[in-house]
């Protein structure tokens, strides 16, 4: 019996040295304090900073606070999908409007801009809707695949999957209409 017993301890020390020379050796494969906040971006936890640009110099820019990080993330939205702006081409439109609605994020561009559709979790762009004379200001989900968007002429239909506008609200005839 007392062989049995050294025999259960010296195998017990044995696993004991096994499971602590393996649990405090070096990995190269595991960052310290956790994986790469840029490789696993989340924006499930926090809030979002909307920037409207300046005029004919910069594009509107989508910050991201992180509750508990206490500090801003900046330029998400580029950080996200690079080579891409929220504004047109000549940087003379200025990002208006954002709206949260089904787990997308949309971005909305006054003077000849762009409305985004972005997965919010990830901010990747889903869609994008460019038309040349167009005069953006809020947009709304009203059902899962439908919304409306306010323009400077008036509320119009967008279906939210493809961003293509429908048609335009014969009862509502406001200059600078926006919707909340």
């Amino acid at each position: 019996m007392t062989l049995l017993k050294n025999n259960l301890f010296r195998l017990s020390v044995i696993a004991l040295i096994a499971v602590l020379s393996t649990a405090c050796s070096k990995n190269e494969d595991l960052p310290i304090g956790g994986p790469d906040p840029v490789e696993t971006a989340s924006y499930s936890n926090g809030f979002f900073i909307v920037t409207e640009g300046s005029y004919g110099q910069t594009a509107g820019t989508v910050q991201y606070y992180a509750y508990g990080a206490d500090t801003i993330a900046t330029k998400v939205y580029e950080k996200e999908n690079p080579g891409k702006v929220t504004s047109n081409v000549a940087k003379t439109s200025t990002l208006q409007f954002a709206s949260l609605y089904n787990k997308k994020l949309y971005l909305v561009s006054k003077i000849n801009g762009p409305v985004l559709k972005l997965d919010a979790a990830t901010l990747k762009e889903e869609a994008r809707y460019n038309q040349e004379t167009s005069n953006w200001r809020s947009l709304i989900g009203v059902k899962d695949n439908s919304g409306l968007i306010s323009a400077n002429d008036g509320v119009y239909s967008v279906d939210l999957n493809s961003l293509n506008i429908q048609y335009k609200l014969s009862s509502v005839s406001a200059v600078n209409t926006a919707i909340c």
